[in-house]
């Protein structure tokens, strides 16, 4: 989010907290249209539990100052709306008060926490018609909707951000001094591949490197997308069982047979799950297959 920003960006940021707002409060929720008759300081709210939602997203590249200034004036310019809209809104929400006015931004300073207290306070002397006694404010991000985003990656409405990691020399050494008959193993089918030494020492590091990668890849499926991570893990399986009859039946040498295998575990991987970005679906059918050829699953004619 540190990045400069776009229209298109602002609202894709307001129509996935709608989504994550719809799948934790169901029918609860009352989505506000800002696009007829203006914005009226209100996004959403839920007519039992009295919660306002309030979504923005700054557009421009900001400095942690700049971000608080954009935030903290966005805020008490919605605040004042609500207010301003008053009338409106008294017939929009009906019985239900305000008890909580949720700012919901891509990420905040601390800082602007001590600014929704002060307007907290400033709210409930106003008095008005549609502000709980006990009315407060909170600033949530998308981390505190891990469980609906989840949700979203599963039937593909969310993309499935991973971080592809470094893996730097030493770590891969590390490794490789920890797990020497591993180690061995892979070499010893990468020899197979009819490569001068130099480029089986290069590969042999190359696969280590997408190995570790893997590992953590997977990790941050599980976290983010549990459903997902099992199904991935399935599908890896099975392709696993197949290997030893794909080897026996393929007139492939064997560098382009490890490359069909690879090539067909992506296509396979992207097809489990519409979320998965192509390259870590890339990612991940390399390092399974080093660690399929440590293993001896993976091995050639």
């Amino acid at each position: 989010m540190n990045g400069a920003r776009t229209v298109a960006d602002s609202h894709e940021w307001e129509n996935k907290c709608k989504q994550l707002l719809s799948i934790r409060y169901r029918d609860e929720l009352q989505l506000i249209d800002a696009s007829r008759g203006g914005d009226l300081g209100l996004d959403a709210f839920t007519r039992d539990t009295g919660l306002g939602f309030q979504c923005y997203a700054p557009l421009e590249t900001l400095n942690v100052h700049e971000r608080y200034e954009k935030h903290r004036d966005k805020l008490t310019e919605d605040l004042g709306k609500l207010e301003k809209n008053l009338d409106e809104l008294v017939v929009i929400l009906g019985h239900t008060k305000l008890r909580r006015y949720v700012f919901m931004v891509p990420q905040f300073e601390r800082t602007l926490l001590t600014h929704c207290g002060k307007k907290s306070n400033e709210m409930k002397a106003k008095k008005l018609a549609i502000i709980d006694d006990h009315f407060d404010i909170v600033v949530h991000t998308a981390e505190d909707y891990a469980a609906e985003l989840a949700q979203l990656i599963e039937v593909a409405l969310e993309p499935l951000r991973l971080n592809l990691p470094d893996i730097d020399e030493r770590s891969r050494s590390d490794w490789a001094d920890a797990n020497v008959s591993l180690v061995e193993a892979l070499t010893g089918k990468i020899a197979k591949f009819a490569l001068d030494s130099k480029q089986q020492e290069e590969l042999r590091d190359e696969f280590l490197s997408h190995y570790l990668q893997r590992e953590q890849l997977l990790g941050q499926v599980y976290d983010r997308a549990p459903e997902t991570h099992v199904r991935l893990e399935r599908r890896i399986h099975k392709r696993e069982e197949l290997l030893l009859v794909a080897r026996l039946m393929t007139r492939e040498p064997p560098l382009e047979h490890a490359t069909t295998v690879i090539d067909t575990l992506t296509q396979e991987l992207l097809e489990e799950s519409k979320a998965l970005q192509a390259p870590d679906a890339q990612a991940l059918s390399y390092g399974t297959a080093a660690d399929w050829m440590m293993r001896c699953p993976l091995d050639f004619n």
